[in-house]
Parts: structure tokens; C-alpha cells; sequence
């Protein structure tokens, strides 16, 4: 039996005919009962109309009344039968089929979508003609561009109510718009490319959507701008830390050499007899003074040297010139304390003998004074000249050449705090626009080794780096790459 136009309430008619019936059969009154089965919301009721009665048999019309019917039902009742001593059991079909041709419209995202801050893509569903029943997810194959994998978990699809499941079954109206979100078990991250497929009982075949969806989080963005702030501040240690490093090291060698000098003067000082060796206290001290450990800490102390760590504000022309100034000043006082050695000390030895210990040891005193208060060679020679004239000898003047500093490279860099953040923030700021921001789907473990390279300042895309070679990293970190002969 048929209900048509689906509508929530309506009729139709069966015949049910009785033959070979007994006297008693065909004289009594027939009854008849909807059994209700199965339950629910439809309800049944039948009435007989008796249209013939023949000797031994008889034929009614059965008027079958439904209401409480939702939407399309088919649904398999029975009817229960009494004719005087006969009893029955007979099975129907109750069907309530719409009229009109069911179609839907399926509208997902365009080409590109990144998920909304619900974490869900909307779909809209238009039906038209009959009722939607069964709709459910197919199949979901979107595919990672890195991990070329699925999406972990899979995708739900969630009611105007933002229930969710993967098995989800919705039905909608004949003639109605909805609305559904389609939405991941899990965080997406990363960018997943390919088509879902929603189908329904009306539709088993389903429609299918092509789209892009990108997914990351704010929590996953901080820590990219985090890495990309890591990337810059490593290639500042890599560069301006090693550099200064480099300097400072080059800077110390000619206060190495100097100290090598003064200890070698030291040493031949140590030689010198009695009584010369009692009145040479002043030469030992600025000696002292030209000691490796003594000249570095007093060039730290005037900040003459770059620091073991870059200090702002550090460096430029005036630091170099006072550097070189400084230098001069002790090869200029190592010379003079040579020359003392070489035409006023060591020449007593050969005067002392004895006798005359008083006058050598008062001449070495004079000019064991030189050794801090003459400006120059000339000062100290013509004192010399005059000690060691009273023994009549003559003092002769070796110039010892002065080691020249037109040879030291001196490259330091001018470098302010201010300008230091700036750099960093602007560098920072950079990086996660071009790294982090731009990138819909960020939060992949490659995507932040990108933000460390990024800051770095080597090549992040899968073209750059794949052409990349040791020179262009050495390039980028300022690192000279030795090149074969």
C-alpha cells in the first residue's frame, strides 16, 4: 500500500476476498485489527467495507488511514483477521514515497581555505525536489604536501548544532539550504590538498569537493617567531661574536711579540754583576710593565682591545688610533730599555773592577733611571754618554729599528646597542612575515628548521637549498671557505 505526495497524513484502499467459506463464515461479521507493528510514530487505523457476497465467498474494500508519518517511510505491518471461527495473519507494506525528483547542491571552499579560529570548514547543502536522508561523510582524501600522508585522526562532519562524528548520518528537508562544518579529529597542521565526498540515501554515489586547507595555530606561529628571533641571534654570535673574537686574537699579537721582546730583556738583565745588579730596580719594573698578562689587562681596562664579548659602542676609528698610540708608547719604551742594556749596562761589566764599585753602581742607577724617565733614544744616550764617559769610554748609539704597525689590518666594526635591536627586531619581524605568517599551514618540524635557517640568513626554499653549496653557507655566515689550487 502506497501513501503518495508524502504528505504526514493519508489513505489508500486494499481488497481482501475470502472463497470456500462455511455457513457460519459467510454469515458472520468480519474483524479486523492493526496490529501496530512495528512502533512508532505512524498510526494505523483500517475499516471494512463488505462489497460482495456469492455462495462461498465474499470480497471487502479495506480503507487504511495513516497519520503521524515523517518524511519518506516504508515499513513492513500486519493485520490481524477474524471471520467466525477463522482466524488470519496477513502482511503489508506501508510506503510513503514523495513526489518529485530529489536534487542537492553540494558548496564547499573555493581553491584555498586555512581553517577558521572554530578549526572547521564550512559546507553548505541545498535540497531540492525530496527530502535528504542518510548524508554522511564518504570519504575524505586530502593529502599533505610534506608528510604525504592523510590526515591524521580523519574529518567529521558536524551538524548546525557542532555535534560531531565520523559516522554522523543527517538528514535535511525537500526544499531547505543547510549548513555543515566540516571539521579534523585532531590539530591540523601543515597544508593538506584533495576532496571530500558527501553522499546520502538518495544519492549513494555522492558529490565531491576539491579544495586546499591550510592549518596551524597561534601557539605553533609564537614559537616560528621564536626560532626566526633563535635563527638571527645565532647568526649574529656566528658572524659579529666570531669576528670580534678573530680581531681581538690579531690585535693581542703584537702585545704577544712585545712581551716576548721584554722578556728577553729581562733575562739578560738577570746576567748583569754586582753591583750593577742592585741599581737596576726601575728597568725591572717597566720591564714588568711589558709583560704579556700586564699589558692585556691594562689594554681591557681602556678599552683598547675588542672584549671577549662584543661590547656596544665599541670600536671605530678613535679606538683604533688610541690602540696604535698605546702600542707605540711600549715598543717606544722597550727600545729605550734595550738600548740601555746594550750602551749602558752591559758596557759597566766591563769597568767593574773592585775597586771602583761604588762609582759603577752610582752610574748604573743613573741610568737604570732612564729606563722610565727618557722620552726618547736621544735622552737616554746622551745620559749614557756622560756615565760612561767618566770611564772614558765612549757610548755608540745602535739604532734598534721600532716594529712598525702599517701592517696591522685593524677592520673593527662600529657597532651601537641601538643599532643592535633594531637589527634583531627588524630581522625578526622579517622573518616571521615572510616565514611564519605567510605560510597558512605553519607548524611542521620543517617548517621551523626554515625560521632557524631563515635567521641564519641561508637559502629556506626547497629550490634555494637543494642548489645550495658550501660557499653559499659560507657566504652567508661569513665564513671564508678555503678554495683548492
Amino acid at each position: 500500500m502506497t501513501l503518495e505526495d508524502g504528505a504526514a497524513t493519508a489513505s489508500d484502499a486494499m481488497i481482501l476476498e475470502g472463497h470456500n467459506l462455511s455457513e457460519t463464515q459467510m454469515a458472520a461479521t468480519l474483524g479486523i485489527r492493526e496490529l501496530g507493528v512495528p512502533s512508532g510514530a505512524a498510526a494505523v487505523t483500517v475499516t471494512p467495507t463488505e462489497i460482495t457476497s456469492e455462495e462461498g465467498g465474499r470480497r471487502w474494500v479495506l480503507t487504511v488511514e495513516a497519520s503521524g508519518l515523517e518524511g519518506e517511510i516504508s515499513q513492513q505491518r500486519y493485520l490481524a483477521i477474524r471471520l467466525g471461527d477463522l482466524v488470519a495473519t496477513f502482511p503489508y507494506q506501508l510506503a510513503n514515497t514523495p513526489s518529485g525528483t530529489f536534487t542537492w547542491t553540494i558548496t564547499g571552499p573555493h581553491a584555498e581555505v586555512g581553517l577558521g579560529t572554530d578549526g572547521a570548514i564550512d559546507i553548505a547543502i541545498a535540497v531540492t525536489g525530496r527530502p535528504a536522508t542518510g548524508v554522511v561523510l564518504m570519504q575524505a582524501d586530502l593529502v599533505g604536501d610534506e608528510t604525504h600522508a592523510l590526515v591524521s585522526g580523519g574529518w567529521e562532519l558536524c551538524d548546525a548544532g557542532d555535534v560531531c562524528s565520523p559516522a554522523t548520518e543527517l538528514a535535511f528537508d525537500a526544499n531547505s539550504a543547510n549548513g555543515l562544518k566540516l571539521k579534523p579529529a585532531k590539530p591540523l597542521v601543515g597544508k593538506y590538498t584533495g576532496s571530500i565526498t558527501i553522499g546520502s540515501d538518495q544519492d549513494p554515489a555522492g558529490q565531491t569537493i576539491a579544495f586546499t586547507v591550510y592549518g596551524t595555530s597561534l601557539v605553533l606561529q609564537s614559537l616560528g617567531v621564536l626560532v626566526v628571533l633563535l635563527g638571527v641571534i645565532a647568526a649574529w654570535l656566528t658572524s659579529t661574536w666570531a669576528q670580534n673574537r678573530i680581531n681581538r686574537s690579531e690585535l693581542l699579537r703584537p702585545l704577544i711579540a712585545l712581551s716576548d721582546r721584554a722578556s728577553a730583556l729581562a733575562a739578560r738583565l738577570a746576567k748583569l754583576p754586582a753591583p750593577i745588579s742592585a741599581h737596576v730596580q726601575t728597568t725591572r719594573t717597566q720591564l714588568a710593565v711589558l709583560t704579556g698578562r700586564s699589558m692585556i689587562e691594562e689594554f681591557d681596562r681602556n678599552r683598547l682591545l675588542p672584549a671577549n664579548f662584543p661590547v656596544p659602542g665599541a670600536g671605530g676609528e678613535a679606538w683604533a688610533d688610541e690602540y696604535k698610540t698605546a702600542l707605540a708608547a711600549r715598543v717606544e719604551r722597550c727600545s729605550i730599555i734595550e738600548f740601555i742594556l746594550d750602551a749602558g749596562l752591559e758596557p759597566l761589566v766591563a769597568f767593574n773592577t773592585g775597586e771602583n764599585a761604588p762609582a759603577i753602581g752610582a752610574a748604573a742607577a743613573t741610568i737604570d733611571m732612564q729606563s722610565a724617565m727618557a722620552k726618547s733614544l736621544d735622552d737616554a744616550k746622551a745620559v749614557i754618554d756622560v756615565e760612561i764617559g767618566a770611564f772614558s769610554v765612549a757610548a755608540s748609539v745602535t739604532d734598534t729599528p721600532v716594529p712598525t704597525l702599517a701592517d696591522l689590518a685593524l677592520d673593527v666594526k662600529r657597532t651601537s646597542i641601538v643599532f643592535w635591536i633594531v637589527f634583531g627586531l627588524l630581522a625578526t619581524a622579517l622573518g616571521s612575515y615572510v616565514v611564519v605568517f605567510s605560510n597558512a599551514g605553519f607548524g611542521l618540524w620543517t617548517d621551523f628548521l626554515f625560521c632557524l635557517f631563515w635567521g641564519f640568513g641561508l637559502p629556506v626554499t626547497a629550490t634555494q637549498a637543494g642548489q645550495a653549496t658550501m660557499s653559499t653557507v659560507g657566504t652567508a655566515l661569513s665564513v671564508p671557505v678555503p678554495q683548492s689550487s
